[in-house]
């Protein structure tokens, strides 16, 4: 199984709820982060060691395949296995067994593979950086994770997810954000992701006292700002990128007043003449 999709969309909670659904619940959830395992300790991270098989192996260690047994091994990030392990990866897909590094003994294993990427595969093996029958053979059941800007519908029940977990982690009983709030939410591009949502609910809930309701000046604030910050970051233009959230500000609040420019030159505390001003001069119809 593999999950595609952008950086901060889920894919790792699409993997645990899969998990949970299966017959395999009641097994390990294992997670494997590909791209921060050091080159030279991947091969014993993943299938395990015996013990003096290469400096530093003081003792015997199971890899993280036999701590997966009878559960669910997510490999996030697979496309930066590097290529001289991909072939032991496809032999453990398909015989379901592994070899411990410095062993000649294959040791059966009953683990289900989700493997997860936001990089295109397909290209990488046009590229000779991922194996061609490792890509099909984790490819039989493909799922794309679409990003949260195209399932605003999902936001609601994420902001009420999110809220729960936090509330309960730091012992707070809030009042939830009003609809409208919710609904304002809808209205951010999130190039973040889930990943930025939830650490904007995170902030949200640690700044609420006990008691408050949420406010959406709370996420409204971090969200601007998380998305500024990584596209000046992303782009080295501070400037332009500041033109860039007095654009989507304007023509946000326009849509807001259903076109309305003296409405809206109100709900942002300008004069309608420096709205105007500023929506001509920015390429705000």
């Amino acid at each position: 199984m593999l999950l595609h999709g952008e950086t901060g969309t889920g894919k790792e909670v699409v993997a645990h709820a899969i998990h949970g659904r299966s017959l395999r619940s009641g097994g390990a959830f294992i997670k494997v982060n590909c791209a921060a395992l050091p080159e030279n300790l991947f091969e014993s991270e993943l299938f395990g060691h015996e013990k003096g098989s290469f400096t530093g192996a003081g003792e015997l260690k199971r890899g993280l395949f036999e701590a997966a047994d009878g559960g669910t091994l997510f490999l996030d990030e697979i496309g930066e296995v590097p290529l001289h392990i991909q072939p032991k990866l496809l032999r453990a897909l398909q015989e379901k067994e592994i070899q411990r590094v410095g062993s000649t003994t294959w040791l059966p294993v009953d683990v289900r593979i989700i493997a997860a990427t936001n990089r295109d595969l397909e290209q990488a093996v046009k590229q000779n950086q991922f194996r061609q029958d490792l890509f099909y053979r984790l490819n039989v059941l493909p799922i794309l994770i679409p990003p949260l800007r195209e399932r605003l519908d999902d936001i609601e029940e994420l902001v009420t997810y999110f809220i729960q977990k936090y509330s309960v982690e730091m012992k707070k009983r809030l009042k939830p954000p009003s609809a409208e709030d919710v609904r304002k939410l809808r209205g951010y591009p999130w190039p973040g992701n889930v990943r930025e949502l939830q650490n904007v609910i995170e902030r949200s809930v640690a700044l609420c006292r006990e008691g408050e309701r949420i406010q959406f000046f709370h996420l409204e604030q971090h969200a601007v700002s998380d998305n500024v910050i990584e596209k000046i970051f992303e782009k080295g233009d501070f400037y332009m990128q500041m033109d860039e959230l007095k654009k989507q500000v304007i023509q946000r609040a326009i849509t807001r007043a259903d076109g309305n420019k003296s409405q809206a030159a109100r709900e942002l505390g300008l004069h309608q003449v420096s709205l105007y001003k500023m929506a001509k001069q920015l390429g705000v119809e």
